[in-house]
């Protein structure tokens, strides 16, 4: 059966219809029912007068719907409901298609509380988490908050990282498959440390054959000064990020335009 909902002039006059029907809820100045003609005994009864009418597919079900998965995620709220002091809002899965995350939104929106008397098409991000060093504006552009958010979930936290260092207008982005392509190139992994990278980085190896080196002269090899060699990498080839998502350790790039 079509689910009703009526929207009365204050939750006070939702309260008192909500009394007279055991299977109605009451959410904010809204009234659900799935019996129309009871609905209306109940308004004639309760002795005041619905402002709004129409079907809905059932009372704001939040907690199923709430994104608590491992991608990036944004809470979204509707700034009409805010500004009349109620707090309405939901988590939602960033690392989708942008016009799947606007679906969330405007599902959200139209089941504000305060719907049926006001216009609900405004909203803006009031929290996110999962996008670690990378910061979202109240009123970011969900391409951009889509176009991270899945990199983030494919890529891991470095590559906030290296976008929040490499890209601070966002805005001026023109083609995200070279943002994509450059981190590829640029990003080398995590590290304990700089000196750590010196150590451990095949590319360091390779270039320079410590591994050989330490074989034909292990004392020698034993008194490497690595952290000088870290100092003289990092001036130029090379670039960190701390990884503050792990709490130690750096993010390691390579610079490209050295």
């Amino acid at each position: 059966m079509e689910e009703k909902s009526v929207t009365f002039e204050s939750e006070e006059d939702a309260q008192k219809v909500a009394q007279q029907l055991p299977e109605a809820t009451a959410v904010g100045k809204q009234v659900f029912c799935s019996d129309k003609r009871a609905l209306e005994l109940a308004i004639s009864v309760a002795g005041v007068s619905g402002c709004e009418q129409r079907p809905v597919a059932m009372p704001y079900p939040e907690a199923e719907f709430e994104y608590n998965g491992d991608n990036p995620r944004i809470y979204v709220r509707c700034l009409a409901a805010y500004n009349s002091g109620l707090l309405h809002g939901l988590w939602i899965n960033a690392a989708q298609h942008v016009n799947d995350i606007q679906d969330d939104i405007n599902w959200m929106l139209s089941w504000s509380p305060v719907a049926g008397s006001e216009v609900c098409e405004e909203w803006a991000i009031h929290d996110y988490e999962g996008f670690g060093s990378f910061s979202l504006r109240e009123w970011e552009s969900l391409e951009i908050v889509s176009n991270v958010a899945q990199a983030i979930a494919e890529h891991g936290e470095a590559f906030a990282a290296f976008i929040a260092c490499e890209f601070p207008r966002m805005n001026e982005i023109e083609d995200w498959d070279e943002v994509l392509e450059k981190f590829q190139d640029a990003y080398l992994g995590y590290f304990d440390s700089e000196k750590d990278f010196a150590l451990k980085s095949s590319e360091i190896d390779e270039m320079y054959d410590f591994a050989a080196f330490q074989k034909q002269f292990p004392f020698w090899a034993n008194h490497v000064d690595w952290e000088s060699i870290a100092v003289d990498l990092f001036c130029g080839e090379y670039y960190s990020i701390k990884a503050t998502d792990k709490g130690y350790g750096v993010y390691v790039f390579r610079n490209l335009s050295s």
